[in-house]
C-alpha cells in the first residue's frame, strides 16, 4: 500500500509544483527572442507555451483550496475563516502593485489606468473579453480574476452540497467547459475563452476533484498507483504529441475542444502524481529545497513579474536594436529584478501581514499552528515538519 499524507500535512512538493508553474510564466513573458532566424522562430514556439504555468496554478488551486473546505465544513466560522485568510494573502500586494503603478503612470508609456474598476474588482478578464482593453502593466491580471470569481462562489457549493453532490457538479464543469469555450470564441473572438471565468473552470474542477478523491483516506493500492503514474505518463506523452503537431493554438477550435482538456488533465495528474504516487526523479525535483522556497513566494513572483517585464522591455528598446543581446538583458535584468522584489516584499510585506491569519483559526485547529510553522521558518526547517497549512 501507498500511504497518502495525513489531512492538513505540508506538502513541500506542491511548493516545487508552484515553482514550476511560475518559471514557465517567467519564461514565456521575460524572455523575448529576435524576430528573424530558425532559432528564433524555435524558441518563440516552444516558449510561447509557458501559459501551462497558468493552468497548473489554476489546478493546483482547485485541489488545496477544495481540501481546506472540506476539512473546514463542519467547523464554526466557515466563511469567515476562509475569506479573512484569502484576504490576507492576495489583496495586500495586489493593491499595493496597483496603487503603485497608478501613481507611477505618469512617468511610464502605458497612459493612464483608466478605467480602473475592472482591476479593482477583480473582473479585469471579463473587461479585456467584452470592451478589448487591458492595460499593459495589469495584463496578467486576467487569471487573478478568475481565481478571485472561483474563490467567491465555491465555498458556498463546498458547504451546501453533498460530496457526491460536489462531485457530480465538478464533472458536469469539465464535461461543459470545452463547449462553452467554443460559443464563447464564436460570439466574441478567437481566443477569448481564454480569459472567460466559465469557460477555465474545468481545471480548477480537476484539482478539486482530486482532493475529493483523496478525502478521508489514509493510503492506497500499489496498484492504483501504478495506475496514477501510467495515466500522468500517457497524457503527458499526449500533450507532447499536440505540441509537436501544433494543436496548441487558442484560436482553434480544436485546442478549446480537445486539447486543452488533454493539458489541463495532464496538469491535474501531474499534482495527483506529487501527492499520492511519487516518481523518484520528479520528487527530488519538487521537493528541491530551491524550488519549495520560489514556491513559497510564487504569488509575490507572478504578482510582480509582468509590470517589471513592461518597464524593463520598455527601457530596452528605447536603448538596444532587435537582437540576441537585447533578448538576454531583458530576460536577465526582469527575471533578477522580480526575484529581488518578491523577496523583499515577501520579508518585509507579506509575511507580517500573514501572521494575522493565527486570528482567523478556531480553537485547536491543527492549521493554525503549521501556518506558523510555514509563515515564521526557514524553508529547510519547515520541510522537516510533518504537517502544514
Amino acid at each position: 500500500m501507498t500511504k497518502l499524507p495525513a489531512a492538513g500535512s505540508y506538502l513541500p512538493q506542491l511548493d516545487g509544483l508552484r515553482a514550476i508553474a511560475v518559471t514557465l510564466v517567467l519564461l514565456v513573458h521575460c524572455i523575448m527572442v529576435p524576430a528573424d532566424g530558425t532559432a528564433a522562430w524555435i524558441l518563440r514556439n516552444v516558449l510561447s507555451n509557458g501559459w501551462i504555468g497558468v493552468d497548473l496554478f489554476f489546478a493546483l488551486s482547485g485541489y488545496l483550496i477544495t481540501s481546506i473546505l472540506l476539512r473546514a465544513r463542519t467547523r464554526p466560522h466557515y466563511f469567515r475563516n476562509f475569506y479573512a485568510r484569502r484576504f490576507l494573502r492576495i489583496f495586500p500586494p495586489y493593491y499595493a502593485v496597483i496603487a503603485i503603478l497608478a501613481i507611477a503612470a505618469g512617468w511610464l508609456p502605458f497612459g493612464p489606468l483608466r478605467p480602473a474598476w475592472p482591476y479593482l474588482t477583480y473582473t479585469s478578464n471579463l473587461y479585456l473579453v467584452f470592451a478589448h482593453w487591458e492595460w499593459a502593466p495589469l495584463g496578467h491580471t486576467w487569471s487573478l480574476a478568475i481565481e478571485e470569481q472561483f474563490y467567491l462562489v465555491y465555498p458556498i457549493l463546498v458547504l451546501c452540497l453533498p460530496k457526491q453532490r460536489l462531485r457530480q457538479l465538478l464533472w458536469l464543469v469539465i464535461t461543459v467547459s470545452p463547449l462553452v469555450r467554443l460559443m464563447t470564441n464564436s460570439a466574441t473572438f478567437p481566443a477569448a475563452a481564454a480569459f472567460t471565468t466559465f469557460c477555465r473552470l474545468d481545471v480548477l474542477a480537476m484539482g478539486a476533484l482530486i482532493a475529493i478523491a483523496f478525502e478521508g483516506r489514509t493510503e492506497i493500492s500499489d496498484r492504483a498507483a501504478r495506475r496514477l503514474r501510467l495515466s500522468a505518463g500517457a497524457l503527458l506523452t499526449a500533450s507532447a504529441l499536440l505540441f509537436v503537431t501544433r494543436q496548441l493554438d487558442a484560436r482553434t477550435a480544436f485546442f478549446n475542444g480537445v486539447s486543452l482538456t488533454i493539458i489541463d488533465a495532464a496538469a491535474a495528474m501531474f499534482i495527483c502524481v506529487a501527492v499520492a504516487a511519487p516518481v523518484r526523479f520528479l520528487e527530488r525535483v519538487i521537493r528541491w529545497p530551491a524550488a519549495v522556497a520560489m514556491g513559497r513566494i510564487s504569488y509575490g513572483i507572478y504578482l510582480f513579474h509582468y509590470p517589471i517585464v513592461r518597464v524593463v522591455e520598455w527601457q530596452a528598446k528605447a536603448r538596444l536594436a532587435d537582437s540576441w543581446t537585447r533578448t538576454a538583458v531583458i530576460a536577465c535584468t526582469s527575471i533578477g529584478l522580480t526575484m529581488v522584489v518578491s523577496v523583499l516584499s515577501w520579508f518585509a510585506f507579506e509575511r507580517p501581514i500573514l501572521r494575522m491569519k493565527k486570528f482567523f483559526y478556531d480553537p485547536g485547529e491543527e492549521a493554525a499552528r503549521v501556518e506558523k510553522v510555514m509563515i515564521e521558518a526557514p524553508v529547510t526547517a519547515s520541510l522537516r515538519h510533518e504537517t502544514g497549512a
